[in-house]
């Protein structure tokens, strides 16, 4: 029985849609913490 989880051995495949969702992940980050120093 072999045991549950991530295989850091397995090939993973980028598309441009993981790529667009992870800029705009950070873009929303950055927003929030600019948006939380510049309302004070």
């Amino acid at each position: 029985m072999e045991a549950m989880g991530l295989n850091p051995f397995r090939e993973q495949r980028r598309t441009l849609v993981d790529i667009a969702m992870m800029v705009a992940a950070i873009v929303a980050a950055v927003g929030a913490v600019l948006w939380a120093i510049l309302s004070n």
